[in-house]
């Protein structure tokens, strides 16, 4: 009865998880094409007193934390994953 279940989340946070990579990607595509590296040496304003490049550094910071973040936390799916298999018997 565990197994099944263990191969459900299993399923269910690879398919999430592949979403969340594709976004990390476009982000970083979006950030560092052409477009987006002028964008990022704009100084016109956004916003009031907030500039473009200013939006390019908060979006370079992101994507970079994004990505060391999300190989961190997909060791730590993956031992979960594992672990529980093997409690599950070695069945998924």
């Amino acid at each position: 009865m565990f197994a099944p279940l263990v191969c459900l989340v299993g399923c269910g946070t690879w398919c999430g998880n592949c979403a969340y990579f594709a976004a990390i990607i476009t982000t970083g595509v979006i950030r560092y094409s052409t477009d987006g590296k002028m964008c990022a040496r704009s100084e016109a304003f956004v916003a009031e007193g907030v500039t473009f490049s200013e939006h390019g550094d908060a979006i370079q910071g992101l994507f970079i934390s994004q990505v060391v973040l999300f190989c961190g936390y997909y060791c730590c799916v993956y031992t979960a994953l594992q672990v529980a298999c093997n409690l599950a018997g070695g069945e998924c």
